[in-house]
């Protein structure tokens, strides 16, 4: 799916570049639910399954000192069971697709920055509803994020003082939140299964 992988099939394995097309992925949530009005400023949405790989432990810990600063800041986290016990921090398991995208709507700003990610789906469901997004300046998520335009990227994947301060600046980014929702239309288009089969057939079959 991705360009990162692309370009380190290229760089590590010597494949001819006009033989390996990176042709992107499709969101799984109904565009139709898309809902802005749920909105108040004040909650981060965490999607991930495996919560070691995509830093979730990395994620409390910063929103625990964000929090300080932001008193009403609450963190949704969605897909698996992690034990904790913290005020502000809702741990939903894992989530149908149209229940998910009701937590899309309520919340304002996405972060998920992984130790590891091929692509992240994810991050492009988000951006769709209208979530700015955190994620590592790693993998895939700097061709999907435009840091200080959609989004913000972690430069140090351990360090919860800088992922806390971008939390509290995406949040409160109006102009960042406009930017991604202007975008919509264009999100929706380039990030559905169509065009990915679009792809696949003019860059690889025609």
């Amino acid at each position: 799916m991705g360009e990162w992988l692309k370009k380190d099939l290229i760089k590590r394995n010597k494949i001819d570049e006009n033989k390996i097309h990176a042709v992107g992925g499709g969101i799984n949530v109904d565009v139709s639910l898309i809902d802005y009005s749920k909105k108040q400023g004040n909650k981060i949405l965490f999607v991930g399954s495996n919560f070691i790989v995509k830093n979730g432990y990395l994620v409390i810990e910063a929103f625990k000192k964000a929090k300080q600063i932001k008193k009403d800041l609450q963190l949704y986290i969605i897909g698996c069971n992690v034990d904790v016990n913290e005020e502000g921090i809702h741990v939903l398991g894992e989530l149908n697709h149209k229940e998910i995208a009701k937590y899309y709507n309520m919340c304002d700003i996405f972060c998920m920055p992984s130790l590891h990610e091929g692509y992240g789906i994810v991050f492009i469901e988000a951006l769709t509803f209208g979530l700015p997004c955190i994620g590592r300046n790693a993998y895939e998520m700097p061709y999907l994020i435009e840091d200080g335009v959609t989004g913000r990227l972690l430069n140090n994947r351990n360090d919860s003082d800088e992922l806390a301060r971008l939390m509290l600046e995406t949040i409160d980014d109006e102009k960042m939140k406009n930017n991604v929702r202007s975008r919509k239309s264009e999100y929706i288009k380039k990030y559905s299964w169509d065009e990915v089969a679009r792809r696949i057939y003019l860059n690889v079959i025609d």
